[in-house]
């Protein structure tokens, strides 16, 4: 259980991700959530196109006529192609609106390189940790590379990096302290670094020895 504590949020987030995502069918489907056998599209007080389909659907059915029939029967042979359409363009407004927001506040933090932020662990992955900045509600990533304190081991089942030798560990919802160490607006990226942790270190180029 979760509720409450610090990490809720961010288990939510997972939960959410893992679920499928909604889709406008025109098959009566039901409503999971409310236990409903049947149920169709309502927003209040928004109005999607959805919903003015519907409103189409029963203002013709209650009209009766032969003519609202046909032009019923007409609209029922499109719904499949328009709802997919509805559900496709969902889904870029939603994304491009995640894009657009991420892309203002990485170019608003890029004169902030060097500086140093509270964030908390939002996801960890085998190559690195992301942190949410808490004062901007934006993710920079902390690559595996800069942990350098300790050969970190990824746990998938427990979302967490695991120090090999001193045991530290990384989880999701941890509070850490980062440096934003670059900026890459055009990919609308951050970098970070957890304060503290020593300088990676570089691989050793071998030395090429003259031919005789």
């Amino acid at each position: 259980r979760v509720e409450g504590k610090e990490e809720e949020p961010f288990v939510s987030s997972l939960v959410l991700r893992a679920m499928k995502q909604a889709l406008y069918d025109p098959e009566c489907r039901g409503h999971y959530a409310l236990g409903s056998r049947y149920y169709t599209h309502f927003t209040s007080p928004i109005r999607r196109y959805p919903d003015l389909l519907v409103h189409r659907g029963l203002k013709e059915l209650l009209a009766g006529s032969a003519a609202r029939e046909a032009e019923s029967t007409r609209l029922t042979e499109r719904l499949p192609g328009i709802a997919a359409h509805t559900s496709n363009t969902e889904r870029r407004a939603e994304r491009s609106e995640r894009e657009l927001l991420q892309w203002k506040l990485v170019r608003f933090l890029a004169g902030r390189v060097g500086e140093e932020f509270s964030g908390r662990v939002t996801g960890v992955q085998p190559f690195g940790l992301f942190v949410q900045l808490a004062d901007y509600f934006v993710d920079g990533l902390v690559p595996i590379r800069t942990l350098a304190d300790d050969y970190y081991i990824f746990d998938p089942e427990a979302h967490r990096l695991v120090g090999q030798e001193k045991e530290r560990v990384f989880r999701l919802a941890d509070e850490v302290r980062v440096q934003l160490t670059g900026v890459n607006p055009r990919q609308r990226g951050l970098e970070l670094k957890v304060v503290g942790m020593p300088e990676p270190r570089q691989p050793r180029r071998r030395r090429l020895r003259p031919r005789r």
